[in-house]
């Protein structure tokens, strides 16, 4: 019979308390488009056209905020700065997502179009 070791013991046993005393998740702001969309406010705006016919899911700085169903554009109030946007095709598994920096001011709106190629 093998022996375990301290250390092995130790270490489930401390991740084990680490699991027990994370938080609960709470609703929102989760990375993962089976998340509830992430609540983002602020003085600047972000106007997200969709020129193809797929819906697309949106994450602004790694959170997900939401889709943009095809043919269709939607509007989120942002805080201002420098933020990552990141466009993934909803509709597509295996496409390449689309992620830039953006610079966003305060009372203005910054429009990003977007269209899936066919390939």
């Amino acid at each position: 019979m093998k022996k375990v070791g301290f250390c092995s013991i130790t270490g489930i046993c401390l991740a084990l308390i680490a699991v027990l005393l994370m938080p609960a998740c709470e609703s929102g702001g989760g990375d993962s488009p089976d998340s509830d969309e992430a609540a983002i406010t602020g003085n600047a705006a972000m106007l997200l056209i969709n020129d193809s016919s797929d819906e697309s899911t949106i994450y602004f700085d790694g959170l997900y905020i939401g889709n943009v169903e095809g043919d269709g554009s939607r509007e989120w109030s942002v805080p201002s700065g420098s933020h990552v946007v990141r466009i993934d095709n909803a509709e597509r598994d295996n496409s390449d997502a689309v992620e830039q920096s953006f610079s966003f001011r305060d009372g203005y709106v910054t429009t990003i179009h977007f269209d899936w190629e066919e390939e």
